[in-house]
């Protein structure tokens, strides 16, 4: 490996660069189940680099913005992550060959949508797990739809797609 490097006349030796002659070396010696545990998840700098500088094509509901491209970023990772962990190989290689679509891979650690009844917030008031965000049950009217408003956000950091439906 180190005349490989030496031989392509590399100025600078990144980790990234290390990490892909070692993947190359591993299948080389047939150890590929090595390889596929220690793969790197991410994205090229090119497409990193139209991201942050181009609108998004694919979702015109989603603005161009830091926010946005972080959230792209992470999905991105996140959609590896599942087609290579989540799913069995075989599930992964049909996805990415275009036989079947996997929808919202990104979202592979959330449950898709959650019906919450609104009788539970009236009757014992707001109670939200690591957050500052609690309340006995409301006595008006507008501040039982202040509950229902973090509420629903707070169910919205947690689900993807459809926003959190209250009944």
């Amino acid at each position: 490996m180190e005349q490989q490097i030496y031989i392509s006349k590399i100025n600078v030796v990144t980790a990234p660069l290390v990490r892909e002659l070692v993947d190359a070396k591993l299948i080389e010696h047939g150890l590929e189940r090595a390889r596929r545990m220690h793969t790197r998840l991410g994205m090229p700098l090119y497409d990193v680099d139209q991201l942050i500088l181009h609108p998004n094509r694919e979702n015109a509901n989603v603005p161009h913005g830091p926010e946005a491209t972080n959230l792209t970023l992470a999905e991105s990772i996140k959609k590896e992550y599942a087609l290579l962990n989540v799913f069995a190989q075989e599930v992964g290689d049909a996805h990415m060959r275009g036989d079947i679509h996997l929808h919202d891979l990104g979202f592979c650690d959330r449950p898709y949508c959650s019906g919450q009844s609104l009788e539970y917030v009236k009757k014992f008031g707001l109670h939200l797990p690591n957050s500052s965000a609690n309340a006995k049950p409301a006595k008006h009217a507008e501040v039982l739809l202040a509950h229902m408003v973090k509420f629903s956000a707070m169910l919205q950091g947690h689900l993807p797609g459809q926003s959190a439906g209250m009944r």
